[in-house]
């Protein structure tokens, strides 16, 4: 039995969701996360699950965001909007898939009537008049796969393996700046042509000969 901690987040359009107090004009930051690695569905990034963990990672971790995570573990994050569209999310983060209530619906409220059970009560009512006065009826909404491990099992295999494949993809990008150089240093590959390029220079100015490496020395 799997048990969740539901909180319900109800969307009226998207001013209400960029409309930030405070916020102020500057340039954004540019995102060095690539899209596919971003949109990635995931659960909070687990080092130690992929496999990636180095030794004494797990005593380092600040206590503060180990709570943090600890918290949103088990937990059922519902958006709803005007659409009569119920959006689940894992743990907050882990998209379950969305569902549809009925064209012309909106979901107010959502409620459990236990932590340990799948089922889920909603009260929607009429998205074409006013909230205030509209009636409110409500839905039962069943969700048989989240009493299986498989909907747990599933995000944390996938967070997994984008873990794996983001560091993957660190490590080659590293490798080639490593071999091939970057704006701030040079490759190790010119290593080989410069020794000889050195060698061959100081071969001229100290002897007056050019070094041939293909001649054999003079017996």
């Amino acid at each position: 039995m799997i048990f969740f901690k539901v909180a319900f987040l109800y969307v009226n359009s998207a001013t209400d969701i960029f409309a930030f107090q405070g916020s102020q004009t500057r340039a954004p930051h540019q995102n060095q996360i690539p899209d596919i690695i971003r949109d990635w569905p995931a659960l909070p990034s687990d080092p130690l699950s992929a496999s990636i963990c180095p030794p004494g990672y797990q005593s380092q971790i600040d206590e503060t965001t180990s709570d943090r995570a600890h918290d949103n573990k088990n937990s059922l994050l519902v958006v709803a909007d005007y659409s009569g569209c119920l959006s689940l999310y894992q743990d907050g983060t882990f998209p379950l898939g969305r569902m549809q209530l009925g064209s012309g619906f909106c979901a107010r409220s959502l409620f459990t009537p236990s932590p340990s059970t799948s089922k889920f009560l909603a009260y929607v009512c009429s998205s074409s008049t006013d909230p205030e006065m509209a009636p409110i009826r409500a839905v039962h909404i069943d969700l048989p796969l989240m009493r299986r491990r498989f909907c747990r099992d599933l995000s944390q295999l996938a967070s997994a393996a984008r873990d794996l494949t983001w560091y993957a993809m660190r490590i080659v990008k590293e490798m080639r700046a490593i071999w091939f150089g970057s704006e701030t240093h040079g490759g190790t590959r010119e290593w080989g042509p410069r020794w000889v390029r050195a060698l061959e220079t100081k071969q001229k100015e100290q002897f007056g000969r050019r070094y041939n490496p293909e001649q054999e020395p003079e017996s």
